[in-house]
Formats: C-alpha cells, sequence, structure tokens
C-alpha cells in the first residue's frame, strides 16, 4: 500500500477529529493519503464540516459503517512498518465485515505459522484501525486477545459487526 502521493490533488498534512459512537478518532492525513487513524479520550476543537473533499469522503465512510450502511473503505490509505507487519496489514485488510480469523491463522496467511505472537504484535501496531480492521483478529479460541485501541472499544466494533466472542 505504499505509493508516491505527491502528485495528488490534495497536497496537505491535516490531523481532523472525528466523533464516533465509540468515542472520538482523529486521522492523519498526509499529501492526501490517511497515514494514521488515532482512538482519542477527548475531541479537540473541530471545525463543523470537513474542509475538503477527501476529508469529507473519509467522515461520509465512517459515519456510514457506524451506522451499519457500509462495510468496506474505498478511500487513499498508506502504512509504512516491517515487511512481516505490512503483510499482516494486508491480510487482516481483506478480512470481510462480521467475520473473524485467529491470530494464529493470520501467521498462516503470511507463511510464518509459528509468529502468531508478532501477528498479534504487527495488529497492536496498526496505523489504521477501523480501515485495516485488526479488531476482527481474535485468539484461538474465540477470545478477544488484545486491541491497540483497548478492549472496550475492540468489542464495540465486534458487536456493531455482530460478531460474537468468548
Amino acid at each position: 500500500m505504499r505509493r508516491n502521493a505527491m502528485n495528488d490533488q490534495y497536497s496537505f498534512l491535516t490531523n481532523t477529529p472525528f466523533d464516533t459512537n465509540i468515542g472520538p478518532l482523529e486521522f492523519l492525513i498526509i499529501n492526501g493519503v490517511i497515514t494514521n487513524v488515532n482512538f482519542k479520550t477527548h475531541t479537540r476543537k473541530k471545525a463543523d464540516e470537513p474542509f475538503n473533499p477527501l476529508t469529507r469522503k473519509i467522515v461520509k465512510q465512517l459515519k456510514d459503517y457506524f451506522n451499519q450502511k457500509r462495510t468496506r473503505f474505498d478511500l487513499p490509505m498508506q502504512f509504512e512498518g516491517t515487511d512481516f507487519q505490512e503483510s499482516i496489514w494486508k491480510q487482516i485488510a481483506v478480512v470481510p465485515f462480521g467475520k473473524t480469523i485467529s491470530y494464529s491463522d493470520l501467521a498462516k496467511k503470511v507463511k510464518s505459522p509459528k509468529a502468531f505472537r508478532a501477528a498479534g504484535s504487527a495488529c497492536g501496531k496498526n496505523p489504521l484501525p477501523i480501515l485495516i480492521p485488526c479488531h476482527r483478529i481474535l485468539a484461538q479460541n474465540k477470545t478477544l486477545g488484545g486491541f491497540g485501541g483497548g478492549l472496550e472499544i475492540k468489542m464495540k466494533l465486534l458487536k456493531l459487526e455482530g460478531i460474537s466472542y468468548n
């Protein structure tokens, strides 16, 4: 998912806060691509309306997701990590809405069957949670495992998608 975005229509850096039913999110856009989504404890002052077409598109798709009207995101995203992390994030990106896989199965998909703990660590370092849906990754016994945004948020996201867990 790496790409040179320097020639994109929107060449800027912006940090955009957004309130959701799981709490405030903030997304970072650099040169026309989303590079980070962060869970916040409070929303800082924000504009009433997103100020350009890209931020409007992001907010609309997130609102649609949280209102159960969207199951996939069609947004320009970019992430950077180790080769292993990026391979894990690419696999997570294709886990469908309402479905889960285990950390162990995730490791197998990237041809590293014994690296389930490393797969979990890569999930925890996912810079684009929700967009790259690491909340859909569970422990082998269908327990929650971990989540970078905290287990309470992971439970809310799983409930939103109709996913049960132990």
